[in-house]
């Protein structure tokens, strides 16, 4: 199967989990000896690659507003949010070009900030079913967060200027034969809204390597490393990570993760504790293994934080908030090890941590555990799973076609 992947960032640009479990696909359908094909945002004149399965679009101004770039401002952050909804001009051509030399049986979009929406408008004029994976909010928030600094958004209801402001989106998702939510979270937030009327409805969730998983881990002997690993931003929590920090005087807590955004400076130079220590960009495999308990403090939905099964196929065990697909990623899992708290609560994170420690402390704790429910979340599960989501969408578009 010809099979064109489309997502706003790809390798060398990686700012999140969406663009590994994009990559992570990809690499996966192509050992399985389909043709793939990936369109993304870039420049080839900043990339030393010769992948000829990557086409990488440029248009005037970009490297001014994405997200690759430095403290964006607000307006820049709008800017390529919209654009795909203001002029299909920036990648059309480019489009279609790729489409008439590829002959795709499929196009699968995933992240299209920056891209836009668009996209799904070129891709019907060719009569090519569309599969389409929600990874973030951008067909339903203007921030892409279903946040504010004052609360959460509902993500089972917009708000009026979001919902007017994302209009042309939810018009062109009719064009959309396959919708894929990385997890039933955000599914239903989008189904919820109006999206995606027509299309056929799944739930994928993840991505990780086979490497990425233990053989076999042994119960750790004492507990004494904490972390946090991921973006340092307001959404994500690390400020209720480090009050953990300052009530366990007696364990060490790390973050991972880049430091230069002003919120990292500020929240770094505030808390400068004995305990606490600022690694930076780290391997993710390594610094899973240099941890006893990983704490994901998301005070947003967050559709999947691949973290959470990252974490599991170390035999890491996970304190997380209910927000978003956390509890998905837990859910099968016996209850004694899942541990979820309300993000509203400092307290409910204290009480819930201490449980997670009375667990790694008690002498029935089994790593593998962790290990083996992180196996519903690799490569090849994921693979056979949109392979026959790739099948079914093709199948049912031909019917409505020959219908008509």
């Amino acid at each position: 199967m010809r099979i064109l992947i489309i997502n706003n960032l790809y390798l060398p640009y990686v700012v999140g989990g969406g663009e590994v479990s994009v990559q992570t696909l990809a690499d996966g359908l192509q050992r399985n000896g389909h043709d793939v094909k990936i369109i993304s945002l870039g420049s080839m004149n900043n990339i030393n690659a010769s992948d000829d399965s990557v086409f990488y679009i440029d248009y005037p101004l970009m490297i001014k507003i994405w997200p690759i770039k430095d403290n964006r401002k607000f307006i820049g952050r709008l800017a390529f949010q919209y654009i795909g909804d203001i002029t299909k001009s920036h990648v059309s051509p480019k489009i279609r070009k790729i489409i008439r030399a590829f002959k795709p049986d499929i196009v699968h979009t995933n992240n299209l900030a920056g891209i836009g929406s668009c996209v799904w408008s070129i891709i019907s004029t060719f009569k090519i079913p569309i599969v389409h994976t929600l990874r973030d909010y951008y067909h339903l928030c203007i921030k892409q967060t279903m946040f504010n600094q004052s609360k959460r958004c509902n993500c089972a209801q917009q708000c009026s200027m979001c919902f007017l402001a994302t209009v042309i989106r939810r018009s062109r998702s009719r064009h959309v034969a396959g919708i894929v939510g990385n997890s039933d979270h955000i599914l239903q937030a989008h189904l919820t809204s109006g999206y995606f009327k027509h299309a056929k409805k799944y739930v994928v969730s993840g991505g990780l390597s086979e490497s990425f998983v233990l053989n076999h881990k042994l119960p750790p002997k004492t507990i004494s490393q904490i972390g946090y690993l991921g973006q340092i931003v307001s959404t994500k929590g690390v400020d209720d990570f480090i009050q953990l920090a300052h009530k366990y005087h007696n364990l060490k807590f790390v973050v991972g993760g880049d430091v230069s955004n002003h919120y990292a400076i500020k929240l770094k130079s505030e808390n400068k504790l004995s305990n606490l220590s600022w690694l930076g960009r780290v391997d993710p495999q390594e610094f899973l293994d240099s941890i006893d308990i990983l704490i994901v403090p998301s005070k947003w939905h967050e559709p999947l934080p691949r973290v959470i099964y990252e974490a599991y196929a170390r035999g890491i065990l996970v304190v997380a908030t209910k927000n978003g697909g956390n509890p998905s990623v837990m859910a099968k899992l016996p209850d004694e090890y899942r541990f979820l708290y309300s993000s509203e609560d400092i307290k409910s994170l204290f009480s819930v941590f201490q449980d997670a420690i009375d667990l790694l402390s008690s002498g029935i704790f089994d790593p593998n555990v962790l290990i083996k429910n992180s196996l519903n979340f690799t490569e090849s599960k994921i693979v056979e799973k949109y392979c026959r989501i790739y099948r079914e969408v093709q199948d049912n578009y031909l019917l409505d076609t020959t219908s008509r």
